[in-house]
């Protein structure tokens, strides 16, 4: 038995890339690799108490699914659950909520629960844990920015774990993935002088430092140490199991790195190569910052975000507290640029050909249907209304630009300025060299300002809860009211995706605000609205 415990946790930590939706095959193999490389226990997912929104079977990580899995079954099986489900509920309620989730461990697939808690949340759940133990479960305990609380309070809360015999093991989490050497030198100190069992680390890569910081725990005292294959975990990941394996094999014969490496190369590369997780300037940077590694995340994984948007939220960001992610907060850092409404030309001096406007965007659709769109303008002659510059697509047949978000702005203004068309766009979204750039009359300045949760437009500016062309579009033409609007190139985003909320609020908007002007995608498109074809000639 080693005296080394290698916990990986790749399907539970790398779920927040893939909403845990994990081919069969790549988890078979997985589990399969993990076992031959002598890993001692592996976290499969979580299992939650949540049931808003599609999340894959790894979020839930049932028996029934696991069952139905091909794996070695001498391999231990790990899920963790959060105490933020458990830890505001009674006795009671927490009693039959893990009642919920968890059958008597010996006719179970998974023989440990982990729990991830803050430390405001830990002296809540006794009854949580107590009951876990009571159906047989070995008990592991994650405290969650372990490093952030004073060591007081820190020290407090451990000795009462302590004296709760049924956790086996505590681990200490860098979740913001900003601890350099002498913070886990210092925290494993105050771990080990407050409790009497095994000590474990969850290391995050934002800094580079997470191989690095699980050695040195490992040194200092720490047998219980989390990885995961390529590191594949929240933000910038965690440390590699690879990596871990070839430092400890060597002194720890039980454990080969061999079968990890053919199972990168069938699976984990292409994941990697497609979600982009690992460390990089920006996590870097919000680590240094003590801000959530999820708000780079979620900007690095939404195309609409450029280098210099996401360096601005980082820097607007380090002046609160952005220790825990809200999405309130990223909208909030996002749309800071926008402090006035501007604006003076009005969209009901937009020159048409016809009573129809065309709105294209860049979606794949607009690109699979080129030839369809081409043909209907080319014959009905609507005014074409280009949302940002779409670089394949003549610009030639488009009769107007329309954009508003300020980074976007920036970088395609040289197109703007060399085609010869007009630009939409409220002119304090612009710098000072972009409005140099532009010639003369070029712009035509509908106003823009921010305010969460709500879409109107007036004569001279719209408000939006975030500066998206497709919504700007839809308010300035509101003001124009044509009797019909086609939207091609609009495809939309899953139905469980944030960025399919706001369009779907102006679109709902603009037709019940304008009940005569006909809403059409005349491509496929995930929005709620009428969907006709291009090719129609009833169009």
């Amino acid at each position: 038995m080693n005296n080394i415990n290698i916990l990986d946790c790749t399907l539970r930590d790398g779920g927040y890339y893939n909403n845990w939706c994990f081919p069969r095959p790549l988890v078979e193999d997985y589990l399969t690799a993990a076992f031959k490389s002598g890993i001692n226990l592996v976290e499969i997912g979580l299992r939650t108490l949540k049931k808003d929104g599609f999340k894959g079977p790894y979020a839930y990580s049932s028996d029934d699914h696991i069952r139905s899995l091909k794996y070695p079954h001498d391999l231990k099986l790990a899920v963790m659950i959060n105490a933020n489900e458990f830890c505001h509920l009674t006795k009671d309620q927490q009693e039959t909520a893990v009642c919920s989730l968890f059958s008597v461990a010996s006719e179970s697939t998974i023989s440990w629960v982990r729990i991830a808690a803050h430390l405001d949340e830990i002296l809540t759940i006794y009854p949580t844990i107590k009951k876990l133990k009571s159906l047989g479960y070995n008990i592991g305990f994650n405290i969650m920015q372990a490093s952030l609380h004073p060591e007081s309070k820190l020290t407090e809360v451990i000795s009462q774990l302590d004296k709760w015999d049924e956790i086996e093991v505590l681990y200490f989490a860098d979740s913001l993935g900003n601890m350099r050497e002498p913070d886990i030198k210092n925290i494993y100190g105050i771990f080990s002088s407050a409790w009497s069992k095994a000590i474990g680390i969850h290391a995050h890569n934002n800094m580079n430092n997470a191989l690095n910081n699980t050695l040195l725990a490992k040194e200092l005292g720490a047998t219980w140490l989390d990885s995961t294959i390529t590191g594949m975990g929240r933000g910038a990941g965690n440390t590699e199991t690879e990596y871990l394996l070839i430092e400890i094999s060597d002194n720890y014969r039980d454990y080969s790195p061999d079968p990890i490496f053919s199972l990168i190369s069938r699976h984990f590369s292409k994941l990697q190569e497609k979600h982009k997780w690992g460390s990089n300037l920006y996590y870097y940077m919000a680590a240094r910052r003590e801000i959530h590694p999820t708000y780079i995340q979620q900007m690095l994984t939404d195309e609409r975000y450029s280098s210099s948007e996401i360096l601005n939220v980082i820097h607007s960001l380090e002046t609160k507290e952005a220790t825990s992610y809200s999405k309130r907060s990223l909208d909030l850092a996002i749309n800071k640029t926008f402090s006035c409404k501007g604006g003076d030309w009005n969209p009901e001096n937009l020159e048409m050909k016809t009573d129809t406007v065309m709105i294209i965007a860049g979606g794949k659709s607009l690109f699979e249907h080129k030839e369809g769109v081409l043909n209907y303008i080319q014959e009905n002659q609507p005014t074409v209304i280009s949302l940002n510059i779409l670089k394949d697509f003549p610009t030639e047949v488009v009769d107007y630009f329309a954009a508003c978000h300020p980074t976007r702005l920036s970088a395609n203004i040289h197109d703007y300025s060399l085609s010869n068309k007009p630009l939409i766009a409220p002119k304090h979204a612009l710098t000072k060299e972009s409005l140099e750039t532009l010639k003369c009359g070029k712009l035509l300045d509908y106003g823009l300002e921010i305010e969460e949760g709500k879409i109107s437009s007036q004569q001279l500016y719209c408000t939006l809860p975030s500066p998206l062309a497709l919504s700007y579009a839809l308010a300035f033409l509101s003001q124009l009211k044509p009797k019909k609007i086609i939207l091609c190139g609009v495809d939309g985003y899953g139905n469980n995706d944030p960025r399919q909320v706001q369009p779907n609020q102006a679109i709902n908007w603009l037709k019940s605000k304008n009940t005569d002007i006909e809403l059409i995608a005349a491509t496929p498109t995930t929005y709620d609205i009428e969907q006709q074809s291009i090719y129609s000639p009833l169009l």
